[in-house]
């Protein structure tokens, strides 16, 4: 499959390999976004492909600065490095290029490792153009957009898919992206594939592919498959931060969280603030902080009711944080 050359995102030209890659995260993420004519000017982030039959070494000239599931970061200067011991990803952010090193034994030995690599890449050069990652799920209802944030688990997609229905766009199932300018926040959209697990696709009758199971047990779905409602680029406007957490109850409850614990959440869904070696650190967590304090801020503890009647439920959810009309 050919593919467009280069490609807006989100006003960031980024240059990738015309063919299509087996299993490549970009695939999908890039789908939405507007072809770029750039004539003889260069992108923003330039994306190379190289192929090795056997393992690409591990950097031996550069320090550790983290590691993340499968994944061992290094870095220095204006070179970081991401492998999992088979592929590799070098990012320059001197040159602006991620060059991916692709090696078989990645995906044989962890599978989806390889596209975790390239979506934590693909955040890191991101940063360069003032733009940072949450882990979190972001719909829109008009002119108003809520963030669900918090860790795996904790009922982002289920709550998600349950409020899509009342919803006007969509920003993203796992994460979200967003700038501050100094004076107000832009969120932006990271349509990258939604997973969810058996009792979500049986509660929202979602068709998966039973040989598709992710490491942790859940099913890759493209979000044009699974969302009612379009997909939203950006969002600049009233934002609502919900933190979700699972009690297993009949009935989900809403409860105003505070501004103080709101931003230690925050800084939680977003784990690279607490990594000393990460460029933009400090612009990252300034940014985090005029998030919170920008928005309202709420707990929600989800019931029952979202799997059994999520319609009603979320209208119910969404009246309590004074969104729903």
């Amino acid at each position: 499959m050919n593919l467009p050359r280069f490609v807006s995102f989100h006003d960031v030209v980024i240059e990738r390999p015309g063919e299509s890659l087996d299993a490549d995260a970009f695939d999908a993420l890039f789908r939405p976004f507007e072809p770029q004519n750039c004539g003889n000017s260069r992108a923003d982030i330039t994306i190379v492909v190289e192929h090795r039959k056997e393992p690409f070494p591990v950097p031996s000239d550069l320090p550790p600065i983290f590691y993340f599931g499968h994944v061992q970061a290094y870095g220095a200067d204006d070179v970081s490095v991401i492998s999992d011991r088979y592929s590799r990803l070098d990012l320059r952010f001197d040159k602006k290029t991620l060059t991916m090193g692709l090696c078989p034994q990645s995906e044989k030995s962890l599978p989806g490792v390889t596209q975790a690599m390239q979506h934590l890449g693909l955040g890191l050069m991101l940063r360069e153009y003032g733009i940072f990652g949450l882990h979190a799920a972001g719909i829109c209802f008009g002119e108003h957009a809520l963030l669900l944030i918090g860790d795996c688990r904790v009922g982002k997609t289920t709550t998600t898919l349950a409020l899509s229905v009342h919803a006007t766009g969509f920003l993203g199932d796992d994460r979200v992206l967003f700038r501050n300018d100094g004076k107000t926040t832009t969120l932006f959209s990271y349509p990258r594939e939604f997973h969810v697990d058996d009792e979500t696709a049986k509660a929202f009758a979602l068709s998966v592919d039973p040989s598709a199971r992710s490491m942790e047990g859940k099913y890759a779905l493209a979000p044009e498959h699974v969302f009612r409602v379009p997909h939203q680029p950006r969002h600049r406007g009233p934002i609502t931060l919900l933190f979700p957490t699972i009690l297993g109850d009949d009935t989900s409850l809403v409860v105003p969280m505070t501004k103080a614990r709101a931003y230690g959440e925050l800084l939680v869904a977003s784990a690279l603030t607490s990594v000393q070696g990460v460029r933009h650190r400090q612009e990252n967590l300034d940014g985090l902080e005029r998030l919170v304090n920008e928005g309202r801020t709420f707990e929600v503890h989800l019931g029952r009711d979202l799997l059994q009647r999520p319609e009603q439920a979320s209208k119910e959810l969404l009246r309590a944080v004074g969104v729903y009309p």
